[in-house]
């Protein structure tokens, strides 16, 4: 009988590191950024000195912003999101605008959620919360912009596919 139970702790151990693994980013407590560029100091190149001495970045010619009406899609879980939908063939058509930035829960996906006393999800014996898996909302954003030409031979920082 001693025997018997090593084993089973093992192979309870092994299938509990499995069972973790295959948790997705979101319900595990060891993610705690997925898909983030790098934090950096704001910063902004112009193109002489009297430009940076107005300190307004918009007088730069390489400054774009990118705020604006962008597509949307609200799903109800993570489950339901587009997985693939950062690709450049994938079809947005279907999809609303909302303006950028914003915060989505007000422009009809969810509502707002604030709390400064109570945690929003309920939690597990232990005090680990059990993300909600039937409705927890997630937002989807896109938005096409064009590189001016000038630009040609400068660093722009382009997500990777």
């Amino acid at each position: 009988m001693r025997t018997v139970i090593p084993v089973l702790l093992v192979a309870f151990g092994v299938w509990a590191m499995a069972a973790q693994r295959q948790r997705p980013a979101w319900d595990d407590l060891q993610v705690f950024r997925e898909n983030v560029e790098a934090p950096h100091a704001t910063l902004m190149v112009y193109a002489t000195a009297l430009q940076a001495a107005t300190g307004d970045r918009t007088q730069s010619p390489w400054y774009r912003s990118l705020n604006g009406q962008w597509k949307f899609h609200c799903s109800e879980n993570p489950d339901g999101r587009p997985a693939d939908f950062f690709r450049t063939e994938y079809d947005d058509s279907g999809w609303r605008t909302i303006p950028v930035p914003s915060n989505y829960q007000l422009h009809g996906c969810d509502i707002p959620i604030y709390t400064n006393t109570r945690y929003p999800f309920p939690q597990k014996p232990g005090g680990e919360p059990e993300v909600p898996k039937l409705k927890n909302s997630v937002g989807s954003y896109r938005r096409t912009f064009a590189v001016p030409g000038d630009w040609d031979g400068r660093r722009a920082e382009v997500p990777q596919q």
